[in-house]
């Protein structure tokens, strides 16, 4: 049984792996359904997501099988990679260019409308000062035939008044593609450079870490080596079970006898 700390960090990679993972499969499949047209669609992109799913394994399988068939498991994984990571690029492609260019339609619709509000709001306030405006309170009390066509006109202005307000009404985009551009600003590049090579980079790294992730957890457990033994500290001398030899003194250090000196007197001068 493995040790909690090794089976929670394999759980937490293996998690990450297929959720990953699961996301390049559903790419597959979208771009496998869009092959054909109803039920076949479905096998088609059953299929495709069918590779996605045992590129993952095909590591794990070439460590285990023997090796005349590890080359084909190595070979088959390159190929399933490279199916995939077309398919990812042009799923990614394809997403954010609708994400870009419904942005880019709403900025372009809001400037129109800006531009087309101001104009009509002009027009309208140059109608205001003839007659008819007073006398028919603003066109909405028309009580001669002559008044007819000119409310017509105030009325139709008033119209595209109102639609062009609403569409100011929405909130306008500040940028069309505002990933690409701060990544020009780090990567000191033009953003349509950037905005090129993002789907193609987000398909790699997806593919790449699902199968990454997947391999790693589904890894051998490496054998821990044997710890090696401390060396054990030696005991001093003193320390030595050996019986202690004690030397008799004979008044003699250094080979010398000691001199018996007089004794003076502590008041002595």
């Amino acid at each position: 049984m493995l040790p909690v700390t090794t089976l929670v960090p394999r759980l937490a990679i293996g998690v990450a792996g297929f959720a990953v993972g699961a996301s390049c499969a559903l790419m597959a499949f979208r771009n496998g359904q869009e092959a054909a047209a109803g039920p076949e669609g479905l096998f088609w992109g059953a299929a495709y997501a069918s590779i996605v799913v045992g590129s993952w394994f095909l590591p794990s399988a070439a460590r285990t099988v023997p090796r005349s068939y590890a080359a084909a498991a190595w070979a088959l994984f390159a190929l399933s990679t490279a199916f995939v990571l077309v398919n990812a690029i042009g799923y990614t492609a394809h997403v954010r260019d609708k994400g870009v260019g419904t942005a880019r339609d709403q900025i372009h619709a809001h400037d129109i409308a800006q531009r087309e509000y101001d104009r009509l709001a002009a027009e309208l306030a140059a109608m205001k000062p003839n007659p008819r405006w007073a006398k028919t309170s603003g066109c909405t009390d028309v009580t001669v035939p002559q008044s007819d066509a000119y409310c017509a006109n105030v009325r139709r202005i008033q119209d595209e008044l109102a639609k062009h307000q609403a569409t100011l009404a929405k909130p306008r985009p500040i940028s069309a593609d505002p990933q690409a551009e701060r990544l020009s600003m780090v990567l000191l590049a033009a953003p349509e450079t950037v905005a090129d090579w993002l789907p193609i980079f987000f398909a790699i790294a997806m593919d790449l870490l699902a199968s990454g992730l997947i391999s790693m957890a589904f890894a051998p457990i490496r054998a821990a080596s044997p710890k090696e033994a401390a060396p054990a500290l030696e005991k001093p001398a003193w320390l030595s079970e050996a019986p202690m030899t004690v030397v008799p003194f004979g008044g003699r250090v250094d080979g010398r006898k000691l001199r018996h000196l007089p004794r003076r007197a502590a008041n002595s001068n």
